[in-house]
């Protein structure tokens, strides 16, 4: 701790290696993502859409703030994230969506089955 040039040579090593790992984490797109959608009135109409394109998707009447919303819950590869993302975007631009990492995954529908 008392040579500073060691100490910003591990934090800058330690920062490159981060966004490195990150960088090529996102290039080679592995692993599957869990994407939650909210929507107020259009989520029958996501889920439809959704399974047309070939992909799994779950609905579930939910209560919100403002009363009844339709939760959706699509388990996909993570390199189609993007294009699932623009198809709930076209039926609804104002649907809250959330996108989480998954570890694992047994069993499925369609792009998943394992």
């Amino acid at each position: 701790l008392n040579n500073v040039w060691n100490i910003l040579g591990y934090s800058g090593g330690f920062a490159t290696g981060t966004f490195v790992g990150m960088y090529l984490e996102n290039r080679l797109a592995l692993g599957n993502v869990n994407i939650h959608v909210i929507s107020l009135k259009k989520g029958a109409e996501i889920a439809s859409k959704v399974r047309k394109a070939g992909y799994g998707a779950t609905e579930l009447p939910a209560l919100g703030q403002s009363g009844l919303v339709w939760q959706i819950s699509i388990i996909v590869p993570r390199r189609q994230k993007p294009e699932v993302l623009a198809l709930i975007n076209a039926v609804d631009p104002t649907a809250f969506v959330t996108v989480d990492d998954m570890r694992r995954v047994d069993r499925g529908y369609g792009r998943l089955g394992k």
